[in-house]
Order: C-alpha cells, then sequence, then structure tokens
C-alpha cells in the first residue's frame, strides 16, 4: 500500500474520531506533541500562580518577570539536555522529561519568589489534571467524536427529525399523563434549581451507564466479519476502497485502548441523538404546555405565583411561558431521554430503528482498520 494511501486512511481513522485504531499510535508522539502550543501557552503563563496579593504592585511585576525568566531557562535546559539547538527551539517530540518539566517547573516559580509551597503543590496538581484532560481528549479524539456526531446529526437532519416524529408517540404514552399531574408541577416547581438540575444530571449518568454496561458485547459483534466479501464491501467509500484485503477472514484483535475509544464513539454517537430527541420531546411539551395549561391552573396546582418569563394575547387568551413550564418539561425530557436510550437498545424493533445506522457505521472503520493492517503487512 502506498504511503498516499496509509496517510489517507489515518486522517480517516482521525475524523471518525478512531486515533487509536492507527497502527503504533503513540502517546508521546501522537498526543501531546500534537497539542504543543497547547501545553507551551499553560506552561509558560503558569507563572502567574506565584503572584500573591500580600506582594505589593512593584513585588508581583518583579514575580512575574523573574518567574517567566526562570522558565524560559527550565525550557533550554531542556533543549541543552536533548541536544536541541537553539536552545529556546520548540522541541519536536514531546518525552517523558518534556512532560515531568512541564509539571513540575512551574512550581519552582512560587517556591524561589516567596517560599510559597502550597501554591506550587495546588500547581503540580493543576498541571496533572492539565495533562489528563490533555490525554484523554486528544487521545480517544473527544472532540473529532463530537464534530463528526453532530455533523452525522445535521447532515441528515430530515432523518433526525423523522426519529424524533416516531419516538414520540412511545414517550408520549406515558409521559403525557405525568405532565397533566399536580404532582410534578408542585415537585418541578417548588425544587431548588441545582437540585433539579442535579437529578437531571442523574437521569443522563444512569443513560451512560446502561450504554457502557452493553459496550462489550457490541464492540465485540462490530469487530466480527464473518466473509472477506463482507469487510470488502463495508470499505467501499473509504481509502480503503478496492484494495483486496486478502484470501480469508482478517483477524486483528483490538487492543483495551482501542476498544476505549471505539466504546467512547458508540457512547458519544449514541449520546447525541438521544440528546436530539430528548431536546425534541421538551420543546413539544413547552408548545402543549403553552396551548393547554392555563394560568389559574397552575397556580392552583403549584399553590404560588408563577414566574412568567413571556406572555402574548390570543382572542382573550393570555398565552404565558412560565419558568414552571421550562422546569416541567426539562423533567420530562430528561426522564424520556432515559426510557428512549433504555427501549432503543434492548427493544430489537427500536433497535433497528433508532441505532442501526449509528452501528453500521462504526461497524465500516472496524472493517477499514480490517483491510488497512492487513495491507500493511502485505
Amino acid at each position: 500500500m502506498k504511503i498516499e494511501s496509509v496517510a489517507e486512511t489515518e486522517r480517516w481513522f482521525l475524523r471518525r474520531g478512531v486515533p487509536h485504531l492507527i497502527a503504533d499510535y503513540n502517546a508521546a508522539e501522537d498526543v501531546f506533541t500534537r497539542v504543543l502550543p497547547l501545553l507551551t501557552a499553560i506552561f509558560l503563563f503558569s507563572m502567574v500562580g506565584a503572584l500573591n496579593d500580600d506582594f505589593s504592585l512593584g513585588e508581583n511585576v518583579g514575580v512575574a518577570v523573574g518567574g517567566f525568566a526562570l522558565l524560559i531557562a527550565i525550557w533550554a535546559g531542556v533543549n541543552w539536555m536533548r541536544g536541541r539547538r537553539p536552545l529556546l527551539a520548540r522541541p519536536d517530540r514531546v518525552g517523558n522529561l518534556e512532560l515531568t518539566v512541564f509539571v513540575f517547573g512551574p512550581a519552582l516559580v512560587p517556591i524561589v519568589f516567596g517560599g510559597q509551597f502550597s501554591t506550587a503543590g495546588i500547581t503540580v496538581l493543576t498541571n496533572l489534571l492539565v495533562l489528563g484532560v490533555v490525554y484523554l481528549g486528544a487521545s480517544y479524539g473527544v472532540l473529532a467524536i463530537l464534530s463528526w456526531a453532530l455533523r452525522r446529526l445535521f447532515s441528515d437532519f430530515g432523518r433526525a427529525l423523522r426519529i424524533g416524529m416516531r419516538a414520540l408517540p412511545l414517550l408520549l404514552l406515558f409521559n403525557a399523563f405525568l405532565f397533566i399531574n399536580a404532582e410534578v408541577w408542585q415537585v418541578t416547581s417548588r425544587i431548588d434549581l441545582m437540585l433539579l438540575l442535579a437529578a437531571l444530571g442523574l437521569f443522563i449518568l444512569l443513560g451512560v451507564v446502561f450504554l457502557l454496561s452493553r459496550l462489550s458485547g457490541e464492540i465485540s459483534e462490530l469487530a466480527t466479519f464473518h466473509s472477506i466479501d463482507e469487510v470488502d464491501r463495508l470499505c467501499e467509500g473509504t481509502p480503503m476502497a478496492n484494495r483486496s484485503s486478502g484470501a480469508d477472514v482478517p483477524d486483528y484483535p483490538l487492543s483495551r485502548r482501542q476498544r476505549g475509544n471505539v466504546g467512547l464513539v458508540l457512547v458519544f454517537s449514541q449520546g447525541v441523538l438521544v440528546l436530539a430527541v430528548s431536546v425534541f420531546i421538551g420543546l413539544f411539551f413547552i408548545v402543549f404546555g403553552l396551548l393547554i395549561m392555563n394560568v389559574d391552573t397552575l397556580v392552583q396546582w403549584t399553590e404560588q405565583p408563577l414566574n412568567e418569563l413571556y406572555s402574548v394575547s390570543f382572542r382573550g387568551d393570555r398565552i404565558v411561558l412560565t419558568e414552571e413550564l421550562l422546569r416541567a418539561a426539562g423533567f420530562l425530557a430528561a426522564f424520556s431521554g432515559l426510557y428512549f436510550t433504555v427501549n432503543a437498545a434492548t427493544e430489537p424493533t427500536y433497535r433497528r430503528e433508532f441505532f442501526d445506522g449509528l452501528l453500521a457505521e462504526v461497524r465500516q472503520s472496524m472493517a477499514v482498520r480490517e483491510a488497512y493492517l492487513t495491507a500493511l503487512e502485505d
């Protein structure tokens, strides 16, 4: 396989949010090196942590200048140890030494300028957290996954709308009765907003946990192929199209990180679809509530004055958008999202209707990987 085809296939993996499917994917070279400009900016400006309210303006300016000079000196020292020239050149590779300096180097600034050991400890912990977030975000292509899922959703907005319309009868079957129930309005209107958001977050967490519990079996199923013709057919329209992957069905087991990367794609892609359906349901309940919910009835149900956000007169009646309506609609939308997740993932009919399209695209990535690795071996 030509080098151009290899590069094109690997870029295809990156766009799909599955960088770990690339052969010999290395964190030091392919993650931290790729985000080196961001790490450099964080490293150089982390000296602001040494600034102190107890210092005068002139002292803080001196700390900033001195801290910046100290970090530059540390940078030059690392390049000297690596044999890089000039000494202020940007590293072409981020290894263990560079990562160690990124974590502990800025912590020297508050120690040298003022003996602020507690600030130094906070700086070390913050830098470790930054590295963790950067690694997970870049290594597993979180932004690429989200971008791919959103592009897929909006590129076929009509399909997403049809999914919402098909899901509506299923979800309204029981939620419509909750929506016109006084107890639901009383609970959602009286609870503190932060507690209500926490309850909505609990629904989301349960949905994610449910999807995660099914990942192992789904990934194994998506990565299993029964014939070479099936692999070649799935590779159509990809950089591996028209490239024979051999005479036998390829068998390249997924590593733990690769399974984690594919699992993240599944959770994100399904989660974006569930979110779209939940938003659709929430908007339906808002419109439904504006049309049928009388202000006097809501005051009687909630037993407190309504927080009116917007109102308009229509044929002698007032159509009022209230905070209470948004709370009730949001609660039922989150609950509907959880119910939709469980049904769409477990019921064969709903699964085929809602999730099979997403799973087919992930399966295509698995087929391209098989053909790609076979071609690399050949």
